[in-house]
């Protein structure tokens, strides 16, 4: 089920614990706004020392050549999940990259040399909020240009879908990655989902689908989440109500946990499980791991509303924060039976 040269995000945009077949979902992709600047300037460093500086090639950066980077970059995007919209507008993201060094430095006569490439980036919410900075540099022989240029674009798509933006109209604050100091927690609470959470790093993304259940009936799933470590531990919620006509939503709460759990440790090695409850809600609580991720999952069923609360990290990274992500989650007012 799970693929795992995909990001976190979007494998969790994918995940629902139903993997038997009961329902499927679509994953969402990410639409941004990408401007491609040129700042092309002679630097003082790069000057030839004998004053033989018309050797050394400066490219104006002209637009033709500024729109094909460009096309570049937003196919290095788009193999990480990030759709390039057209205008200057619509996207949740604003992406700005300045090419501040496109040449060739000479380096011995008859005319050899290096193709030296230099961008910065910055990527700013919907707002014109600035979330996060960088900057690329490549070089290449000069009898590859393109091929050098192509790469230098490559580094830049990845340096944009790496960045630590959080969420259009939340961005996450500053945690150091691999340090282990994660940003805290943030309480969040859904009117129309009746449930409470602390989410760490701050208030979560959101998103909805309407999906069709197997053997009958609709359904639609809501999920809320926050990513940290460049998209490397996720804290998810997501609810979804089964209608009591349906295949599914026609049997007992004690086969349908026993259903979920089975669902939920497919393709992966159990570690431990217990059954839980939550104020007299039955639950049922999993840990477990594949090559790649650990997993922690906390399902309740209250009558025929389903809570799965998630947390993933990869080998690399500890998330620290699920105990309390757990611990702090509570469902409010009798939902209908």
């Amino acid at each position: 089920m799970f693929i795992h040269n995909r990001t976190l995000s979007q494998l969790f945009l994918m995940f629902v614990l139903l993997q038997s077949g009961w329902i499927s979902a679509q994953s969402a992709v990410m639409r941004v706004n990408l401007a491609v600047n040129g700042n092309c300037k002679k630097h003082v460093s790069d000057l030839d020392p004998l004053g033989l500086t018309n050797n050394n090639y400066y490219s104006d950066c002209k637009s033709n050549e500024l729109n094909q980077v460009r096309g570049w970059i937003a196919g290095g995007l788009a193999a990480h999940g990030i759709q390039v919209v057209d205008g200057t507008s619509g996207g949740q993201y604003q992406y700005v990259v300045t090419i501040t060094k496109d040449m060739e430095k000479v380096t011995s006569f008859p005319m050899k040399g290096t193709w030296m490439f230099e961008a910065s980036y910055q990527v700013m919410n919907a707002a014109g909020q600035n979330l996060a900075t960088g900057n690329v540099a490549q070089q290449g022989p000069d009898n590859r240009q393109q091929e050098t240029e192509q790469q230098f674009a490559q580094k830049i798509a990845e340096g944009l879908s790496s960045a630590p933006v959080g969420t259009p109209s939340n961005p996450l604050p500053a945690s150091l990655p691999g340090s282990g100091i994660q940003p805290a927690a943030q309480p969040f609470t859904s009117i129309e989902g009746h449930f409470k959470v602390d989410f760490p790093g701050g208030a979560p993304q959101q998103k909805s689908e309407a999906i069709r259940v197997n053997g009958g009936g609709n359904t639609t799933i809501y999920k809320f989440w926050t990513d940290l470590e460049n998209d490397k531990i996720v804290y998810m919620v997501m609810y979804n109500d089964y209608d009591p006509e349906s295949k599914f939503g026609k049997h007992d709460t004690q086969w349908m946990m026993a259903r979920l759990r089975n669902d939920a440790i497919n393709g992966k090695t159990l570690l431990t499980e217990n059954d839980t409850s939550l104020n007299g809600v039955p639950g049922h609580a999993i840990t477990a791991k594949d090559d790649n991720w650990n997993y922690s999952i906390r399902l309740y069923l209250k009558g025929k509303r389903l809570y799965q609360l998630i947390v993933v990290s990869s080998n690399e990274y500890s998330a620290t924060q699920a105990e309390q992500f757990f611990n702090s989650f509570s469902i409010f007012y009798e939902l209908p039976r």
